[in-house]
Parts: structure tokens; sequence; C-alpha cells
């Protein structure tokens, strides 16, 4: 693979966070397990807001990317909503 070719990442087994608008799943990037967090999100007044984050992972998703503003949502199958996306560390 080259530094230009395109990485495609497929995220397994999404189940849903209980109490939570928050879904679960795992990848494995380049043969190395990342956590896939998605948290449902909404706009309300011109701002992306979290549906239910009792915990505050849209905070901490924040977090983990610097702050660089809304992220892009993706709708995923099988789950109402569109969905913010991290993919993070993950352990074995």
């Amino acid at each position: 693979m080259s530094a230009s070719s395109p990485l495609v990442i497929s995220i397994d087994g999404i189940r849903k966070v209980d109490g939570e608008a928050t879904l679960l799943g795992h990848a494995y990037v380049l043969g190395v397990l990342r956590h896939a967090w998605l948290v449902q999100v909404t706009e309300a007044a011109a701002e992306q807001v979290a549906v239910d984050d009792p915990h505050h992972r849209l905070d901490d998703l924040h977090y983990l990317v610097g702050d660089a503003g809304p992220f892009g949502t993706i709708e995923v199958p099988g789950f109402p909503g569109r969905y913010a996306l991290v993919v993070a560390p993950g352990v074995r």
C-alpha cells in the first residue's frame, strides 16, 4: 500500500451502550485493535449536541481529537439517527 492509497476500515460488533445514545464497536486498523465510539448527535441552535450523553462522551471525543469543531456524522445501519465517530486505541 502506498501512502496515497485509501485505508478502508470496517467496524464490527456494534452494540448500544445501556442507558445512553452511544454505540460501541471494534475495528482492526492495520492489524491493531481499536474501539469505535459512536455518539448520537443532533443539531440545535446551529450547534452539535449529543442526544442522550449522561457520561459526556461527546466531550471526551472532542478532547481526543483536539476539539477541531463539529464532527461529520454518519448513519449506522440498524440504529436510528446520526452519529459522531471516533476510532480510539483499544486493549487486548
